[in-house]
């Protein structure tokens, strides 16, 4: 009888035992899913900010692109620096402004006509030069030593890719047979944006 009662009790030891492992089990397997789950989740999120991160690096790029692009105070600053450039005459920094194919409208005067970069624009029979060269026209110039007076009536017109910049500018001259004059011009800068900057394509040179 003892030794039927000590059966039975180990018997229901191993029943516990083995309830309490497949317990065991079951919380190791809900467990181990859980992480699996969370690590997937982690995952996921974790591609998610990558690409997000991503997107925002191209939208920030974009925006500082734009916000360089599009904006005023740079397109005068870029004026500003062209005429100080020919107050100082410091022909590097002018030359430097001009775009491979820019031009320049120079109206009346000894210095009358268009001007050209390389000096290869060619009159209609393709024979006669119809354009001489920058750099030769702002080194005549200088001759009259000029200095900025004044700079009135700035004015500018920005589109996607193109700036124009207006303005009244006064150069006195201080060498030269016309020492001690005022030259006051209209003035135009044109400017395009091309390969990440703006550069000058066109300027307008007319007496007021």
């Amino acid at each position: 009888h003892v030794r039927c009662m000590s059966n039975t009790s180990q018997k229901t030891w191993m029943y516990v035992a083995f309830v309490f492992i497949i317990i065991a089990l079951i919380f190791i397997g809900i467990t181990f899913y859980q992480y699996v789950s969370y690590q997937m989740q982690y995952s996921n999120l974790n591609s998610e900010y990558q690409t997000l991160n991503n997107q925002y690096s191209v939208l920030k790029s974009n925006y500082e692109t734009l916000s360089g692009k599009y904006n005023e105070t740079l397109i005068k600053n870029l004026a500003y620096d062209h005429w100080l450039s020919i107050a100082s005459k410091d022909i590097n920094s002018l030359m430097s402004q001009y775009s491979s194919n820019a031009i320049v409208y120079w109206f009346k005067g000894p210095l009358a006509g268009n001007y050209t970069m390389n000096n290869v624009t060619r009159g209609p029979t393709n024979t006669v030069p119809a354009a001489k060269d920058i750099k030769t026209l702002w080194i005549a110039f200088f001759n009259n030593k000029p200095v900025i007076e004044n700079i009135t009536n700035l004015n500018i017109n920005l589109t996607e890719n193109n700036a124009v910049v207006k303005a009244v500018v006064s150069f006195l001259f201080t060498g030269g047979p016309r020492a001690g004059t005022v030259l006051k011009i209209n003035y135009e800068l044109d400017y395009t944006y091309t390969n990440g900057k703006w550069v000058l394509y066109a300027e307008w040179w007319i007496p007021a």
